[in-house]
């Protein structure tokens, strides 16, 4: 009887893997064992068999957009030290953590001197957007003219571009780090204007509005065009304060001088 049953279980992981339900696949036995002790209807346990396939999928499936948005460590609200910046809006940083800002379609830009947790803020809405199952690319301001750049005179621009045109949420880090010669502009510009009303973008910058033609070699046609589709359906956020790592470092030298 015994050998009965294991040929059929044997049957059933197969027909399994078939279906590619490779988690019921490799934990039936004991799934069994474990639904066994709850005394389910046929139904019951047919639905809780199904859910963990589910879960067990949906949890790949996050690791894979996380893994694929390239955002490398990641991080949570729920880790930022809200106390540090002298002046941040607490409630509209944890109010665009909920995403609505993707459905509408709308821009996040971050702005605040270095140190302030602009990228902390991003990577967690990118993050939040991969376990919501919205596909995601986190990548700074010159990576994009970079590799555009290379692209371009590889003549494959039109592949390269769509890399950063699908991302439903696409973190664009460290915008005025770099300044920006009239190829980059460009690029940036047709990065922008393709996105715009397609598809979030989310901006940090260490530059105010009124500074960002700095950024842009100081063409006042694209800066305008590039901020009019940016501002267009948008949100800002302004922190203000100084550098978390420079409080950290200068702790340090403290009690280094302290102890010399």
């Amino acid at each position: 009887m015994k050998a009965q049953t294991n040929i059929t279980l044997d049957e059933l992981i197969k027909n399994l893997r078939y279906l590619r339900m490779n988690f019921l696949a490799e934990n039936l036995d004991p799934l069994i064992e474990q639904l066994a002790l709850k005394e389910l209807s046929n139904l019951e346990f047919l639905e809780e068999t199904i859910k963990a396939e589910v879960n067990e999928k949906e949890a790949r499936a996050q690791q894979r957009r996380i893994n694929n948005s390239r955002m490398g460590i990641i991080k949570n609200l729920e880790d930022f030290k809200f106390h540090h910046p002298s002046k941040i809006d607490v409630e509209k940083v944890r109010y665009h953590n909920r995403l609505g800002f993707i459905e509408r379609r709308q821009n996040i830009i971050i702005i605040g001197t270095v140190g302030l947790g602009k990228t902390h803020i991003a990577k967690s809405y990118l993050h939040q957007a991969c376990l919501a199952g919205y596909t995601c690319l986190f990548v700074t301001a010159a990576e994009i003219t970079e590799q555009l750049s290379a692209a371009q005179k590889n003549q494959n621009l039109e592949k390269a571009m769509k890399k950063y045109i699908k991302p439903q949420c696409l973190v664009i880090d460290e915008l005025g780090f770099i300044p920006m010669n009239k190829q980059a502009c460009d690029l940036f510009f047709q990065v922008i204007s393709r996105r715009h009303e397609n598809n979030s973008t989310i901006i940090t910058s260490n530059r105010t509005y009124n500074q960002w033609g700095q950024i842009f070699n100081n063409d006042s046609i694209v800066t305008s065009a590039i901020l009019d589709r940016v501002l267009e359906n948008s949100d800002t956020m302004v922190i203000h304060g100084s550098s978390y790592r420079m409080r950290d470092q200068k702790k340090a030298a403290a009690i280094i001088e302290q102890n010399e």
